[in-house]
């Protein structure tokens, strides 16, 4: 369907906000504990609430989407033609709306519906890999400075019998 310059449509206005919320891996404590299979446990700072160099906050921002239809005026027009056809771009003030436009306000309700499942799926699966790369990193971490601290004690070993030797 198309549209002229000041038709009243159906828009699904979608926007979200930001909510400061605890930690859900360490509780709001910036660490978490890991536990070896040997029993050995090991306290690492949280990489799932830390923020770059700033290390763990003991909060995370999330996001809340809401969407709701909106009856707005079209304002501006765009054709474009090429060798495959015709395409309109339709603008309503300062935002294009060509993608989310509807005749009716049930459409649009239907199409806010179906935005913020999408949202709020892709947000779980955002949250879920941040979640499973803070756990591999907690393990890594353990697991780096124990392999570091063998090392170490062995090269300390080897210096110590060196230094024993040159004593005698």
């Amino acid at each position: 369907m198309s549209y002229i310059v000041g038709d009243k449509v159906w828009i699904a206005e979608n926007k979200y906000t930001e909510k400061t919320r605890e930690c859900p891996v360490c509780s709001g404590a910036k660490a978490v504990v890991v536990i070896l299979g040997n029993g050995d446990r090991y306290a690492v700072t949280c990489e799932y609430c830390a923020c770059g160099y700033e290390g763990p906050r003991g909060v995370v921002v999330e996001r809340e989407w809401e969407c709701k239809p909106e009856q707005v005026t079209i304002t501006e027009v765009k054709l474009h033609q090429t060798v495959e056809g015709e395409t309109f771009e339709y603008s309503s003030g300062y935002r294009g709306i060509t993608d989310r436009i509807f005749d009716t306000e049930e459409e649009a309700a239907k199409k806010c519906r179906e935005l913020i499942e999408a949202h709020v799926k892709d947000e779980e699966d955002r949250a879920y890999g941040s979640r499973k790369r803070a756990m591999r990193n907690a393990t890594w971490t353990v697991g780096y400075h124990i392999r570091e601290a063998n090392k170490a004690r062995k090269e300390m070993e080897r210096h110590e019998a060196r230094a024993k030797k040159l004593k005698e």
